[in-house]
């Protein structure tokens, strides 16, 4: 196994979960946190067709029903056994339409990678999709002009590029806020993967990064840890049941797109080499200055 020790690893939680022969052999990559442990019984597909991703995502549902119990003093109300079944759709489903399927039957799922993303997402985090879902159709109940509300806008940024900062350190956020991306990311540079740790939610983005790009970015919630809840994130049997709850904390606060911040994902130090380059955080089209509100005329 790698090293995997909190702090002396950029892969941080990743590598407990899997060896760095699993993450070469499949192409894993560190932002995909807890979603594919290394002992999967299904190998990583690489592509769909005739319904295979929701087939594959259905038997990942059915073989986590019959997984080992959930480690002591960790809780969960809700177990992956539970979830709505995947069901292969190629219907062109409004967001709607798609959200109240879902509250009333299975989950719509296209041979995409997109899809795909989506249903590992329900799977691992599965009281925060389903609280989604929830605000979505009883939210939708009130729409005017078939608009959607700040709120319903912000729960679908955060269900396709929402992603957290989990961290004991008291400037990040206000760093993050203010745009100061020299603090975020060489400021705090060694805090990265030690106190400050960044999983992803988003299904979107994690299809997204796939092929990422520099100006790839996430919408983010800086959560402020202590060391109780950054040692449970580190645990193998815990971190997906952890995450889960505060997935679940954040979404239950979203009100408007404005609770969440953009993160430029391939400056996340460690995640890629190019962030290495001198003058890599330079890029002003890509790490731009906090946009500032004209005064009222």
């Amino acid at each position: 196994m790698c090293r995997s020790e909190r702090g002396k690893n950029w892969l941080g939680p990743w590598l407990i979960l899997t060896s760095c022969s699993s993450l070469r052999r499949f192409g894993l990559k560190p932002w995909l946190g807890p979603l594919w442990p290394h002992d999967s019984p299904f190998p990583w597909p690489e592509g769909f067709v005739g319904g295979a991703c929701a087939a594959q995502l259905e038997l990942l549902r059915l073989s986590l029903s019959t997984s080992v119990a959930k480690p002591e003093g960790v809780s969960s109300d809700i177990s992956p056994a539970i979830i709505k079944r995947f069901e292969f759709s190629d219907a062109n489903m409004k967001a709607l339409e798609y959200e109240r399927h879902v509250a009333g039957g299975g989950i719509p799922t296209r041979d995409q990678f997109h899809d795909w993303f989506n249903g590992l997402v329900w799977l691992t985090y599965p009281r925060t999709k389903l609280a989604i879902n929830h605000l979505h159709v009883n939210d939708g109940f009130t729409e005017h002009f078939k608009q959607r509300s700040p709120l319903r806008d912000a729960i679908t940024l955060w269900d396709e590029s929402g992603a957290v900062l989990l961290t004991s350190d008291p400037s990040l956020e206000s760093a993050l806020r203010e745009h100061d991306w020299q603090h975020v990311f060489i400021g705090l540079r060694a805090q990265w993967g030690e106190n400050i740790l960044p999983f992803c939610f988003g299904h979107g983005l994690l299809d997204a990064m796939r092929n990422p790009h520099k100006g790839l970015c996430a919408k983010v919630k800086v959560v402020q840890a202590d060391q109780a809840l950054l040692d449970k994130v580190l645990n193998p049997l815990a971190i997906s049941s952890v995450l889960d709850g505060v997935f679940l904390s954040i979404v239950q606060q979203l009100r408007s797109p404005r609770d969440l911040n953009p993160l430029p994902v391939m400056g996340v130090p460690g995640w890629f080499e190019e962030n290495r380059a001198p003058g890599f955080y330079d890029d002003e089209a890509v790490f731009r200055k906090k946009p500032t509100r004209r005064a009222s005329l």
